[in-house]
């Protein structure tokens, strides 16, 4: 594999590893064959817990909406919803919080 980038570098490897999340359909059209992706608006909070604790990464499939959670390096818990917000272009989308999406999260 060769990666040309508009710097001018040149890197050559056997395996090039691509994230580009969101926006991997622009990014790799015509280069590899991918799977339709759909981009959706998540909701996602941040906790500080009130006491140590190593916190799981975890995943619950309840009767209300998926959740996730996972500690940050900065001792924060990161707990979001997965696969609940609307489509969204990720050029173009917002970065408005959903009041309903925050209170599901906090109570869920």
């Amino acid at each position: 594999v060769t990666v040309r980038t508009a710097g001018g570098h040149v890197f050559e490897a056997e395996t090039c590893v691509v994230t580009p999340g969101a926006w991997a359909e622009p990014v790799l059209a015509g280069i590899v064959d991918i799977p339709r992706i759909t981009v959706t608006k998540e909701q996602v909070a941040l906790f500080r817990p009130t006491r140590e604790h190593r916190w799981p990464t975890f995943i619950g499939h309840g009767d209300e909406v998926p959740l996730y959670g996972m500690a940050t390096p900065d001792g924060l818990v990161k707990v979001g919803e997965h696969c609940t917000g609307p489509v969204v272009d990720p050029d173009t989308r917002d970065f408005d919080l959903d009041p309903t999406a925050t209170y599901r999260i906090r109570v869920l």
